[in-house]
């Protein structure tokens, strides 16, 4: 009796592990998701700049220093983009394991992922 009463407290603590590392891989993805669409608009918005500050150049209104300055910038927020694209990646991983349902195909679909060019690797 006394082992049967064991094996359902393991049970039950087995489940509230489970429960918990469920939530904590669905919360990490849901704000990954926020900080992807986030990082992408600031590489668009470096991206942006760093083409003024080359057309300033051109025409004389903006020096060398800040051209690279830009170019900076923009590599800055791509390695972030590119970061939390790895993050992301990581967190749905967790997730579907925490849920039980991390398959094979998952990981095949990870591969391509990391192979492919990083546009074509959007989330």
């Amino acid at each position: 009796m006394q082992q049967v009463k064991r094996a359902e407290a393991d049970l039950a603590s087995a489940r509230a592990q489970a429960e918990r590392e469920a939530k904590v891989a669905w919360l990490n993805l849901s704000a990954g998701t926020q900080r992807l669409l986030a990082l992408q608009k600031a590489v668009s918005a470096a991206r942006a700049a760093e083409e003024a500050n080359r057309a300033g150049f051109e025409v004389g209104t903006r020096t060398n220093a800040e051209v690279l300055d830009a170019i900076e910038q923009l590599a800055e927020a791509e390695t972030n983009l590119s970061g939390a694209r790895y993050k992301f990646i990581i967190d749905s991983l967790h997730l579907k394991s925490a849920a039980g349902a991390l398959l094979n195909a998952d990981l095949a679909q990870v591969n391509r992922l990391l192979r492919a060019e990083p546009a074509a690797a959007t989330p």
